[in-house]
């Protein structure tokens, strides 16, 4: 798994020198062996999935998307724990 992300940095890299790809596409694959999908990252945190939705949707948490689905990196991780902790104290969005 660690080779397949290594070589998908590698040909992101070369395909970003001809302007094809976004800088941030490069940082969104160099986590991705550290990531989680949607659903896990929802019961990770006891949420349902639209709940993330809502959050990533109003820019609170800002995951990467690669291939059209959102991958949730430790950032992320730390960014839903203050999210909770804000909402223990009744702050709203």
């Amino acid at each position: 798994m660690r080779q397949l992300a290594d070589l998908l940095i590698k040909l992101v890299e070369i395909r970003q020198k001809s302007d094809k790809i976004k800088v941030n596409d490069v940082e969104c694959l160099k986590h991705w062996r550290h990531s989680m999908k949607i659903g896990t990252f929802a019961r990770k945190f006891g949420l349902n999935i639209s709940t993330i939705r809502f959050y990533v949707n109003n820019g609170l948490l800002t995951p990467c998307k690669i291939g059209g689905q959102y991958e949730f990196d430790e950032d992320s991780v730390t960014d839903m724990q203050k999210i909770l902790r804000y909402k223990q104290f009744d702050f709203t969005l």
